[in-house]
């Protein structure tokens, strides 16, 4: 049987497996909803099962097959397809078992020992059961950050840590183990298993600090996006405001317009038309052009239509959707508001107030809801975050942008001529 130093190594290696595939099953499935109990169980349930096969290890085929059926056994916290649960099961269980033959061989390479000689060394085994499942972390970490593009990202500090810390870790616990290894007392083996384990205690908790700071980051984040999403909602019961104030005073009025305009016809004509002109364009200013159907999203186009024309800005709209079922109307509003507000600020650079113009699609491909907006635009050599004056609040625009194409699993694509700017987004309107 297993010394209880190898054995403890073996749970703290197994600890980590667990938060990998808490990060790594979320790709594939989201996390079902249950009570924390349950996952405390699988947890308890997925080390036990674990160590037991570690200790008895008969034959490697064996363990091999028991290792990945608990693996899959714990990917029943998430709903993920048979299929997928098949081949990320394997994945994750290919990485882990990686992981440890190069760091094993890392080891061996440089100890000039064979891998089963290295690991009867304590300083090695802990480098081979738990700092290989650092570094595996940290891919996990940056593949789910990037590539998947959940809520947390990492910052480029903390990108920093993550790399030098276990490699930092590894140099330390590997001349701690050529010690050990050359002292054969027990009290030096323990203090330096004891050692070795708060070393790499320490680099969880920098990891979870630098997890947390991220996710603050991101809360950081969600904030300024709900700040945009209330002006956007503010903005528009204004409008309504004003529009009914207006409406009520022009319906109060009509009466009399109309027969004070009838009574010109007769006396003056010409001026009678202007009378008239003048009473459409009141009924057009409170009148809110319909252009999507959802009322919040054609208060924001109309308000941005009405900008762009203060601005001696051409606008050109095409709508053909369908019923959004599962997109959040904010969600849209943030998305035109801040592309609209880009598209407003690049046409107002031109001098040329003829060459100044907006050109938005909207229209709907299967499942997918696709915005295309083209404006003029002067090609500048130095590209900013933003132009605005107030770049402490601003600039953060594309990347809020950015975050909702994510959740909905879509895509932002950009294409600039000297003349123009094109930006094509798409969101599936089906989240499963």
């Amino acid at each position: 049987m297993k010394n209880w130093m190898f054995i403890l190594a073996d749970i703290i290696g197994l600890l980590l497996i667990i938060i990998i595939m808490k990060m790594f099953f979320p790709m594939f499935g989201e996390k079902r909803r249950y009570n924390i109990l349950i996952e405390i169980i699988a947890d308890s349930l997925f080390v036990l099962i674990g160590t037991i096969i570690n200790i008895y290890k008969i034959n490697q085929i064996i363990f091999a097959i028991f290792f990945y059926l608990i693996i899959c056994f714990y990917s029943w916290l998430y709903e993920i397809k048979p299929l997928k649960r098949i081949y990320s099961s394997l994945l994750s269980y290919i990485m882990i078992i990686v992981g440890e033959v190069l760091m094993g061989l890392l080891v061996s390479s440089i100890t000039k020992m064979s891998v089963e000689e290295s690991l009867m060394n304590i300083g090695h085994y802990i480098l081979n059961a738990i700092v290989s499942k650092l570094f595996i972390y940290i891919i996990i970490k940056i593949i789910s950050s990037y590539v998947v593009c959940k809520t947390n990202s990492i910052p480029k500090i903390a990108m920093i840590a993550f790399i030098i810390l276990p490699a930092t870790t590894f140099l330390m616990l590997y001349f701690t183990s050529e010690y050990t290894y050359k002292n054969n007392e027990q009290i030096v083996q323990i203090i330096s298993f004891v050692l070795s384990l708060m070393l790499i205690l320490s680099n969880i908790v920098v990891f979870f600090i630098l997890d947390y700071v991220a996710k603050q980051k991101d809360v950081e984040k969600i904030i300024e996006s709900k700040a945009q999403q209330l002006d956007y909602e503010r903005q528009y019961y204004s409008d309504l405001y004003e529009k009914q104030v207006i409406t009520d005073k022009v319906t109060h009025d009509i009466k009399n317009k109309f027969f004070a305009i009838n009574v010109l016809f007769k006396q003056d004509p010409k001026e009678a038309e202007k009378e008239l002109d003048n009473l459409f364009k009141i009924f057009n200013d409170v009148s809110m052009m319909k252009i999507t159907g959802e009322t919040g999203i054609d208060a924001l186009l109309n308000n941005k239509f009405a900008l762009a024309n203060e601005n001696n800005i051409k606008t050109d709209v095409e709508c053909i959707i369908g019923e959004i079922k599962n997109i959040d109307t904010i969600d849209l509003c943030v998305i035109l508001g801040n592309l609209l507000d880009n598209s407003i600020e690049a046409c107002m650079k031109i001098e040329n107030i003829e060459e100044r113009f907006i050109k938005i699609n909207i229209k709907q491909d299967l499942q997918t809801l696709q915005i295309k907006i083209i404006n003029s635009n002067k090609l500048t050599k130095n590209i900013e975050r933003t132009t605005k004056k107030d770049k402490a609040h601003h600039g953060f625009g594309i990347e809020n942008i950015k975050e909702i194409i994510c959740k909905y699993n879509g895509y932002y694509v950009v294409d600039k001529t000297e003349s123009t700017y094109t930006t094509l987004v798409g969101v599936i309107d089906k989240y499963d």
